[in-house]
């Protein structure tokens, strides 16, 4: 640039100052004005599909992601959630045997970033509304119509819920489209039957049916504990008697003797004060009565002596009968200290 033309242009922003501070100042206020529809701002888990009024309406073939996008102010940008979304609605259904009952049924949902652009052309921005809850209607009514209210509170509510799932898969969609447009707009991720809204007595007696089931099934498991108690039992005493038999041909009488006189000879070794008593015959084993040092009432010393005799006489004759036959025994002579016997009284 020459310096004769800078000084031209210099000389004619002198001569226009106002002017051209006034023609920057609108600038500026129409811009400020116009930035909510020029500057749109994109946040995590949008995107948006833009309406052109002078190229054609809405662009199909082109999402906006997330992040600030420049517009002219006479277009339009339609925002879309395409996070993952939950809807939940009540429907009336009938059951299998005319029962009414209302159902509340949870879907949860997502759009399809590629065919945003067509939902929006198609659709539109009530979307759930127009495409979602109808079909989800029409599919759940069809299916719980076939099953009986007691199945819903079952294992089958499982596999109703996936039939559900499937059918609106296959169904959602819009038949009367251009031929490239695609259908599938919508990905159902999961469809829930969350509550049933039974008439009271119907519920009332459906609970008391499960119970009842539930208590069959403790007293089946508690048959089968028996069951394994009675085998544990038997095997038990399959186990005694086996012992018995195993030890009862391994004690002999010679044995039983070895055992007494080594018995015998560890009392003899015994430096405590004990009465050791032999029974009679060949066969006799020592009985220990021991305590006899303990110091005691005279009350007490004459009942642990009287206990002490009938002790030495029971295990005497015990002995006695075991290892020979019985002594004649001597008729009782008078107890000490009693009066002689009268020859004259019978």
């Amino acid at each position: 640039m020459s310096t004769s033309t800078r000084l031209r242009m210099r000389e004619w922003a002198k001569r226009n100052e106002l002017r051209i501070a006034v023609t920057t100042l609108l600038f500026l206020l129409i811009v400020g004005f116009l930035a909510p529809n020029i500057f749109i701002p994109i946040m995590p888990g949008q995107c948006g599909v833009q309406w052109s009024r002078f190229l054609g309406g809405t662009k199909t073939d082109k999402v906006y992601r997330e992040g600030i996008h420049i517009i002219f102010p006479w277009n339009r940008m339609y925002i879309y959630n395409v996070r993952l979304q939950q809807r939940s609605k009540t429907f009336h259904v009938l059951s299998e045997d005319g029962l009414s009952m209302d159902v509340e049924i949870v879907i949860r949902f997502k759009l399809r970033e590629e065919t945003l652009g067509y939902l929006h052309k198609y659709v539109g921005p009530d979307y759930v509304d127009v495409l979602v809850l109808p079909e989800i209607a029409a599919r759940g009514r069809d299916i719980i119509s076939s099953y009986e209210p007691a199945e819903l509170y079952t294992q089958r509510r499982v596999a109703i819920q996936r039939q559900i799932l499937d059918d609106v898969r296959n169904e959602l969609r819009i038949r009367d489209l251009p031929r490239r447009a695609p259908t599938d707009f919508i990905y159902i991720e999961d469809v829930l039957i969350r509550n049933i809204v039974l008439p009271p007595q119907v519920a009332e007696a459906i609970r008391n049916k499960l119970v009842q089931q539930q208590i069959m099934l403790e007293y089946d498991y508690r048959l089968l504990r028996e069951e394994k108690e009675r085998q544990r039992k038997t095997i038990e005493a399959e186990g005694i008697r086996q012992f018995q038999d195993i030890v009862s041909e391994g004690i002999s009488e010679r044995y039983l003797k070895w055992k007494g006189i080594d018995a015998t000879l560890e009392l003899a070794r015994s430096q405590n004060s004990k009465i050791v008593i032999i029974g009679s015959g060949q066969g006799g084993l020592p009985i220990i009565l021991g305590n006899l040092d303990a110091t005691a009432s005279p009350e007490a010393g004459s009942r642990g002596a009287a206990a002490g005799r009938a002790a030495v006489q029971a295990a005497e004759g015990a002995l006695g009968r075991r290892t020979s036959p019985a002594s004649p025994t001597p008729a009782p002579g008078p107890a000490a200290g009693a009066p002689p016997p009268n020859p004259n009284h019978p």
